[in-house]
């Protein structure tokens, strides 16, 4: 038995007399009280706690604010579900570890819908910007009610100043002596409304929901003069130490100083770039281009921000941003903004513009080393367009001619891209030969980056080798400088390679969990790219599943941000998986055949021709799908003509096995409509006899799979059903959820006795 008594700081004096009273007489029974430190000035609680004190007649528990695992601990029993770190370390630092503000925070989150479920996993969205909820704010304005004017001045100084703050800075604004202003952070401290986080040197809020109500109630002017204050008060003892410059550009922002605030706005872009902070980057820059800046000055800033906008993936910002730099400066700037303008296009795939560009900046350089640079571009996008013996021609003079020593970025740069011709031309031993030269390069260039980028294209070389230890390796390698260096981009694109890898090597579980961590990261730093392919990834992963729901919204998500950034390729790729979606697993036909239209509308616009194909082979697929309810010779005679003349081709010429074993498959499907079994026969047996010497087991399976199809047309149910066990046996194995669904059906079928008429 005990006795609590809550909310004493509320309580009258004829209660605080009775507790004294109980404390005083009664023995052997525990007497719990709590209150609000803050709360209890000039209360009657106030002069008993003296009294208790002197008399020791009670002993004082402070309530600290939950330590960030126990916080963790309650988000995930009020979510019912574990809590990602990025959820935990949003939450924590709002609330502080208070657990009344940790569950307001919770509600809002989610009445906003910037909570989100992934599994039995919680995850928040990309650097939510949530309201206040009511409840914090009115807490937060009753505790500033209880403070004196001197506090609140150094507590609004303070959240000006942002969630930690310097000792020393403060006193210069503030205008107290130091005696002063540690008595009144000693007692903001003591009221639990400040910590220390170095012993009268550092201090930071202890909710930032607090500083951010405080600074919500500083009337505007008074805000901005803070914020010019604390500015002014930086760059006099500051300025060139660069940590400050990011302090500086927001205060002379928040403080309306347009001309002071160019350089350091300019200068805190800069290093946010080179840390890839892409988001935080072109905040800076945009805040450098308000007011009258300088013409040149202006187009920095702009190819700055073109450059920004095409590693996080924004291609159509990327390109406004390149195209007003262009036409704006002159000159051999100009040259340098078409040849950044060239090299967008060709990032996000628009090879025939690209060149175009790149070759009207070359016209401007007068410097040989210049045009050589720019030919590097150009070698580039002559790839992009199958040029290849003219990338081959334009590489190889550059390597020629091109200053090694001087230019030593550039010409590994250009060895990276002999490397990539090499092995798109299945030249792996060549291939590696050039990305060792450029790893040596690199190595003694100091660039980590760009040693990681070489292992990530090295780890590709050996996965389409099937050398999959080798990959892993060399992944695992790219991976370590992108944890190391903060690179988060590279960290995404190595974490979704390793995916794809898992994925061949049917880990499909592993492959998911690495799938998911990337796109976490990819959404984190606003990289649009890796978000495309890992939504992709993720949308296949649920379809094998048989998830088909699941993988259709992936699907769509990604298409709708491809198509808000023009990429064309990416469109088309997206409506490829939707196309699939639509023929094998949802049986809409008709949804399918108006994908399928929509992507060879946009041909035009791309200039990937293994894309363009994979569409055609679609077509073909629906073709036959078709066939089967209603058989339609001139149709199958109209998809032999596509298989023919526009997917086989390319297969053979891109040296795609996949594609091209794909192409064996309809092929015979087609024959078997027609009743030329001998000849369907041939490309089924090819097929079946290529597919026994690849790595992948799954590999198999889909070749037994389409042999069943093959001879089930044909008629022949006992050779299908063979084959159709030989498929079912092995995607067992990997626990495929779809393909064994799909096999048992087609078994079903096939034991499945006509009707007579």
């Amino acid at each position: 038995f005990a006795l609590l008594f809550d909310d004493l700081h509320w309580a009258s004096e004829s209660t605080i007399e009775l507790l004294y009273y109980l404390i005083k007489t009664i023995q052997g029974i525990p007497i719990f009280g709590t209150y609000r430190i803050e709360e209890i000035a000039q209360t009657p609680l106030e002069e008993t706690i003296r009294i208790l004190g002197r008399e020791r007649l009670y002993k004082l528990l402070m309530l600290d604010p939950l330590e960030k695992i126990y916080a963790k601990e309650m988000i995930e029993v009020i979510l019912q579900g574990v809590a990602s770190n990025e959820l935990v370390e949003y939450v924590y630092r709002e609330s502080g570890g208070n657990p009344f503000f940790i569950e307001e925070i919770l509600k809002e989150l989610h009445k906003t819908q910037t909570l989100h479920k992934t599994g039995d996993a919680w995850f928040i969205s990309k650097r939510p910007s949530i309201p206040i909820p009511k409840s914090i704010e009115d807490t937060v304005l009753y505790k500033l009610q209880l403070l004196n004017d001197e506090k609140r001045r150094v507590v609004e100084i303070a959240a000006c100043i942002g969630r930690d703050f310097d000792f020393s800075l403060l006193l210069q604004i503030s205008g107290y002596n130091e005696g002063e202003l540690y008595d009144i952070l000693d007692e903001l401290v003591s009221l639990g409304l400040l910590k220390q986080i170095t012993p009268n040197l550092r201090y930071y809020f202890t909710e930032d929901v607090f500083r951010q109500v405080v600074y919500t109630t500083i009337p505007r002017g008074k805000r901005m003069k803070l914020h010019l204050d604390i500015a002014n008060v930086i760059e006099n003892h500051f300025r060139d130490i660069p940590y400050w410059h990011e302090q500086l550009a927001f205060h002379y922002f928040m403080g309306g100083e347009k001309k002071k605030l160019l350089d350091f706005a300019i200068q805190a872009g800069m290093k946010a770039k080179d840390v890839y902070a892409h988001d935080e980057a072109l905040k800076f820059f945009s805040w450098a281009l308000q007011g009258e800046v300088p013409r040149e000055r202006r187009v920095e800033v702009l190819l700055m921000m073109g450059e920004v906008s095409v590693l996080k993936g924004d291609y159509r910002n990327a390109i406004s941003f390149l195209e007003e730099a262009v036409s704006l400066a002159s000159g051999t700037l100009k040259g340098e903004c078409y040849q950044k303008l060239g090299w967008a296009f060709a990032q996000m795939g628009d090879y025939s513009n690209a060149l175009k560009v790149l070759r009207k900046g070359r016209k401007l350089f007068t410097d040989k080393n210049k045009k050589l640079i720019t030919d590097i571009e150009i070698a580039w996008a002559y790839r992009g367009l199958g040029k290849m013996e003219s990338a081959h021609r334009k590489i190889t003079s550059v390597m020629e001619k091109l200053d090694k020593e001087k230019f030593g970025h550039e010409y590994s740069k250009a060895l990276t891209i002999h490397a990539v011709l090499h092995a798109d031309e299945k030249d792996y031993k060549g291939a590696m030969k050039y990305y060792h030269e450029a790893m040596e390069l690199k190595q003694k260039l100091n660039d980590r980056i760009g040693i990681a980028h070489i292992y990530l294209d090295a780890g590709v070389i050996y996965a389409e080798q099937n050398d999959y230890e080798m990959a892993e390796n060399y992944y695992s390698k790219a991976l370590e400088i992108y944890i190391e260096t903060g690179y988060k981009s590279g960290e995404a694109s190595v974490l979704n390679n390793l995916g794809s890898l898992y994925l061949r090597m049917n880990l499909i579980h592993k492959a998911e969990e690495h799938f998911r961590k990337a796109l976490r990261i990819a959404e984190w730093v606003g990289d649009i790219s890796n978000k495309l392919l890992l939504l992709r990834n993720l949308g296949f992963i649920m379809f094998i599943n048989d998830f088909i729901e699941e993988a259709t919204n992936f699907y769509e998500q990604a298409l709708t941000i491809a198509r808000e950034n023009n990429n064309n390729e990416w469109i088309i790729r997206l409506l490829s998986s939707l196309i699939v979606v639509y023929i094998d697993a949802l049986h809409n036909f008709d949804e399918a055949e108006k994908l399928i239209n929509e992507a060879k509308s946009m041909f035009p616009q791309i200039e990937d021709k293994t894309l363009k194909s994979w569409i055609h082979s679609l077509e073909v697929e629906l073709i036959l799908k078709k066939a089967e309810e209603e058989p339609d010779l001139t149709a199958i005679e109209k998809a032999i003509y596509i298989i023919k003349d526009k997917v086989m081709p390319e297969a053979q010429k891109s040296k795609h096995r996949y594609s091209l074993w794909d192409a064996y498959a309809k092929l015979a499907r087609c024959y078997a409509f027609k009743k030329w079994d001998k000849w369907g026969e041939r490309y089924i047996k090819r097929y079946l006899k290529e597919a026994e010497k690849d790595v992948d087991r799954s590999v198999t399976a889909d070749a037994c799979f389409n042999a069943g199809e093959f001879y089930r047309i044909l008629g022949d149910k006992k050779r299908a059903r063979d084959y159709y066990k030989k498929a079912q046996e092995i995607y067992k194995e990997f626990n495929f959820a779809r393909p064994i669904r799909v096999v048992k059906e087609k078994l079903k079928l096939l034991s499945t006795k006509k009707k007579k008429r």
